[in-house]
Order: C-alpha cells, then structure tokens, then sequence
C-alpha cells in the first residue's frame, strides 16, 4: 500500500504487513555498524573461472532466533540442539538468487525472495 512506501517504513510482501525498514545502508561500512545487519556480496560465480561482482548489499540477519521453536517455524532455519543455535540451513545460507541457482540442491522461490 503507498501508506506503507515513505520511509522509514516498507511492506513486507510475505507477511503482508507494514514494518520499520532496517538494513537500507548503501555503504558496507554503515552496513557494518549495525548488528542487525550484514553486507552481502552478490557474486556471479562463473564454473572453473573468477567470480564477477554483480551487485553487493545490505541486508537483515537471518537465523538470529534465540528459541528453537522460532528457528523451526522459520523456513531458512534450523536449530542445532547440541549448540543450542539458529542457523540458515543449506539453502537458507544462499542470500541471492544467483548464489542459490548455482548449488543444485536449491531452488530460488521469487515469491519469497529466498533461497
């Protein structure tokens, strides 16, 4: 909804809701400062050749749930029980549609945004 497209707020089109923008640094150092966010490198691996930098950014951390029941309800997650941890599971590690089509055990939802 366009009530939901002025800063500092965007529409979660997967929950269907309105929520705070987080993440939207356009400088990796920005990115960096905040602990809630990561910079991702967007790489166009290329087999048996150099990787070709397509597009880096910022983005939210996933998997940063502290109980288990949080990390299995979401689906780029999985709790590891003996480290008592949240982490993306092998396809949810993908944060990138091109990194994603590349490993054959994936598939890039595009209604999702996720791997």
């Amino acid at each position: 909804p366009d009530y939901c497209n002025l800063a500092p707020c965007w529409w979660d089109t997967t929950a269907r809701t309105c929520g705070t923008a987080v993440c939207m640094e356009v400088v990796e150092t920005a990115c960096n400062v905040d602990s809630a966010c990561e910079w991702v490198p967007e790489v166009d691996p290329v087999p048996a050749g150099p990787a070709s930098l397509l597009a880096s950014y910022c983005v939210e951390k996933i998997c940063q749930h502290s109980a288990s029941s949080d990390c299995d309800a979401d689906p780029l997650c999985e709790w590891l029980d003996v480290a008592k941890q949240c982490v993306a599971n092998d396809c949810g590690a993908h944060r990138g549609e091109l990194a994603c089509d590349v490993d054959p055990r994936c598939v890039w939802d595009g209604a999702l945004s996720a791997c």
